[in-house]
Protein backbone atom coordinates (compact mmCIF):
# COMPACT_ATOMS: atom_id res chain seq x y z
CA UNK A 1 0.00 0.00 0.00
CA UNK A 2 1.06 3.36 -1.34
CA UNK A 3 0.53 6.17 1.33
CA UNK A 4 1.87 9.74 0.20
CA UNK A 5 1.08 13.38 1.58
CA UNK A 6 1.31 16.20 -1.00
CA UNK A 7 0.32 19.91 -0.13
CA UNK A 8 -0.42 22.60 -2.76
CA UNK A 9 -0.39 25.90 -1.64
CA UNK A 10 -3.01 28.62 -3.24
CA UNK A 11 -4.21 32.52 -3.04
CA UNK A 12 -7.41 32.11 -2.77
CA UNK A 13 -10.52 30.02 -2.36
CA UNK A 14 -11.47 29.83 -6.44
CA UNK A 15 -7.75 28.40 -6.79
CA UNK A 16 -8.42 25.84 -4.31
CA UNK A 17 -11.69 25.33 -5.91
CA UNK A 18 -9.82 24.73 -9.14
CA UNK A 19 -7.44 22.70 -8.03
CA UNK A 20 -10.00 20.26 -6.37
CA UNK A 21 -11.80 20.12 -9.41
CA UNK A 22 -8.18 18.72 -11.33
CA UNK A 23 -7.75 16.77 -8.98
CA UNK A 24 -11.23 14.85 -9.70
CA UNK A 25 -10.80 15.05 -13.15
CA UNK A 26 -7.67 12.97 -12.77
CA UNK A 27 -8.41 11.13 -9.97
CA UNK A 28 -6.83 7.53 -10.45
CA UNK A 29 -8.92 4.73 -11.02
CA UNK A 30 -8.77 3.36 -7.64
CA UNK A 31 -7.71 4.68 -4.03
CA UNK A 32 -8.68 7.13 -2.18
CA UNK A 33 -7.70 10.49 -2.48
CA UNK A 34 -8.69 13.08 -0.01
CA UNK A 35 -8.54 16.91 0.54
CA UNK A 36 -8.24 19.16 3.39
CA UNK A 37 -8.73 22.86 3.08
CA UNK A 38 -6.59 25.06 5.78
CA UNK A 39 -7.13 28.70 5.74
CA UNK A 40 -4.34 30.55 6.78
CA UNK A 41 -6.21 32.06 9.77
CA UNK A 42 -6.98 28.13 10.91
CA UNK A 43 -2.69 27.44 10.01
CA UNK A 44 -1.21 30.18 12.42
CA UNK A 45 -3.01 28.59 15.11
CA UNK A 46 -1.50 25.30 15.00
CA UNK A 47 -0.69 24.32 18.85
CA UNK A 48 2.87 22.52 19.04
CA UNK A 49 1.93 20.07 21.19
CA UNK A 50 5.45 17.62 21.44
CA UNK A 51 8.56 18.96 20.84
CA UNK A 52 9.86 22.42 21.01
CA UNK A 53 8.93 25.30 18.04
CA UNK A 54 12.22 26.86 18.18
CA UNK A 55 13.96 23.62 17.71
CA UNK A 56 12.97 23.95 13.76
CA UNK A 57 13.80 25.74 11.39
CA UNK A 58 10.62 27.55 9.20
CA UNK A 59 10.74 27.49 5.63
CA UNK A 60 9.80 30.38 4.13
CA UNK A 61 9.67 29.71 0.22
CA UNK A 62 7.38 30.26 -3.18
CA UNK A 63 8.77 27.09 -4.77
CA UNK A 64 6.21 25.03 -6.54
CA UNK A 65 8.58 21.80 -5.23
CA UNK A 66 10.60 21.45 -1.91
CA UNK A 67 12.15 18.84 -0.41
CA UNK A 68 12.55 18.78 3.21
Amino acid sequence: MQESVYAKLVVNDGAAGNAVRRLRKHRPPSGLVQVLRVMESQFATMEYITGNREAYDEVDTMEELLIL
